[in-house]
């Protein structure tokens, strides 16, 4: 929007209090602060090129002569990758200024774009070389894309159809899609994209992979990828990027700095989902092939159970005949068996009758003898218990006996002690009583011996400035501080003399 719309828009008109009276350089600061707001884009033909050290001075005019005062800091210019040139139309933006020293107008150029192809191309084909020459090409330096990208970073405008192309490509394989709406053609183009490239960077969220795309269009309209500062912002960017801009005869700077360059939004989705396509393939091939060998397997192991099967039952009747030869072959051996038992246990029985008589007959003999003997053995036991009563009985008199002249000799014992213990306690008071007495007579030979009775008596402690007590003039010399321990204090004394 030029400055003249914009003013006809806005019906708010600045008034300056009466009241105040401004400095030349305040006023000047109170217009700069209105005009900075009045950011616009311009269109004309360059004339009277002048450089200083920071700026480049032109001026642009209309074909009826009208002419507006610029700059351009160098360094902006030289970010923009153009060389200005007399008689070279432009549209540039930027915001009016007034020079305090000299009180004239200038418009301050943020952005120059060259209008015509053939301007285009060459600042296309200048910024080009410098680039190359400083590694932005170089393939050693792209990144890779992850093999399987999941999270993918788009920047484009919302208005046309490259977002429906980009998703179309892409496909429907779960791939999450963040989009950052941008201006992709004009001069406020390259700082929006510029901000959505450091975006991404500074909050990736777990993008993998940026994508930059726009549909085709004249090298003009393309201009904001042919731009140093979109070509630094993809050189820098952390997050590996992908070109798909215009159509595959478009080329740009933007392309050549990408990491991955796609030919149209289209084809870029197309190249991300591509690796998703490829192992969707994979799994079917994988999964038909393991169908397969489990197909083979199953019949490998049918064949083999039917041979198993057939083999088997003609073991099986084999070893069954032999089962039953073995079986009748034991039970005629078991027959012989018991018959062989039972002839031994007739023989065992009538041997068993044979020794029961005789057994009986002598167990009775034995029973007789066994009655005698008893008898006899209860007769000797009654005189023998009878003769042990008559013992038992003196040795309990006996015991009575003892135990009263025990009883009568323990308390005998037991006066002794309490005798005994009476005197103890007697004589143990005896020689409390006489310790006593000897602590405090120790007690007053300490009294009299201490120093502070000697001191009380006139005596007094001399020592050196250590603290340590004088015992010889040896240890003392002249003008040595010296302290005197008194009863009632101390004094500090100078030695004047030793005698």
């Amino acid at each position: 929007m030029s400055l003249l719309r914009q003013n006809q828009l806005s019906n708010e008109v600045f008034t300056a209090p009466s009241e105040l009276v401004y400095s030349v350089a305040e006023y000047v600061s109170l217009l700069n602060v209105k005009l900075r707001p009045l950011k616009a884009t311009i269109q004309g033909e360059i004339t009277r090129i002048k450089y200083s050290q920071k700026a480049l001075y032109f001026s642009l005019q209309d074909k009826d002569r009208t002419v507006l005062n610029c700059l351009v800091w160098l360094s902006r210019l030289q970010s923009l990758g153009i060389e200005l040139e007399e008689g070279m139309a432009v549209k540039i933006q930027g915001y009016p200024d007034v020079y305090p020293q000299a009180g004239l107008l200038t418009f301050k150029a943020d952005v120059i774009t060259p209008i015509g192809e053939g301007a285009l191309k060459l600042a296309f084909e200048k910024l080009k070389k410098e680039l190359e020459a400083q590694g932005y090409f170089r393939l050693d330096r792209k990144q890779q894309l992850p093999p399987h990208v999941e999270h993918i970073g788009l920047i484009t405008s919302e208005s046309g159809v490259v977002i429906q192309d980009f998703l179309t490509g892409l496909g429907q394989h779960g791939l999450k899609v963040g989009f950052y709406d941008v201006r992709v053609e004009g001069l406020n183009a390259i700082e929006q994209i510029v901000s959505a490239i450091q975006w991404f960077n500074e909050h990736p969220q777990g993008v993998q992979v940026l994508v930059l795309a726009r549909g085709g269009g004249s090298l003009e309209r393309l201009q904001p990828f042919n731009s140093l500062e979109v070509a630094k912002a993809i050189y820098s960017s952390k997050i590996p990027v992908m070109s798909a801009i215009g159509h595959e005869t478009d080329v740009t700077i933007a392309d050549m700095v990408a990491d991955v360059r796609a030919s149209v939004p289209m084809d870029a989705g197309k190249r991300l989902s591509e690796s998703w396509i490829k192992a969707g393939e994979r799994i079917d091939t994988m999964e038909s092939a393991m169908f397969t060998s489990f197909k083979n397997a199953c019949r490998q192991l049918e064949a083999s159970l039917v041979f198993y099967g057939e083999n088997f039952i003609s073991c099986y009747a084999k070893s069954l005949t032999q089962s039953k030869k073995l079986l009748a072959d034991n039970q005629q051996t078991l027959v012989r068996c018991f018959r062989d038992v039972f002839r031994r246990m007739q023989s065992i029985e009538a041997h068993f009758h044979h020794n029961y008589e005789r057994f009986t007959n002598r167990l009775a003999r034995n029973k007789n003898a066994v009655a005698a003997i008893e008898k006899s053995i209860l007769s000797e036991a009654g005189h023998f218990f009878t003769a042990l009563g008559t013992q038992l009985t003196t040795l309990a008199e006996q015991s009575q006996n003892n135990y009263t002249r025990f009883e009568r000799y323990f308390r005998s014992v037991r006066g002794d002690i309490v005798m005994y213990e009476g005197e103890l306690k007697q004589e143990a008071k005896r020689w409390f009583t006489k310790l006593g007495k000897k602590i405090d007579n120790c007690e007053k030979l300490l009294l009299v011996s201490g120093p502070k009775l000697k001191l009380k008596q006139g005596y007094s402690i001399v020592k050196d400035k250590q603290g340590k007590v004088l015992k010889s003039i040896k240890t003392v010399a002249r003008r040595d501080i010296i302290k005197v321990e008194l009863s009632d204090g101390i004094l500090d004394s100078k030695v004047e003399d030793i005698h």
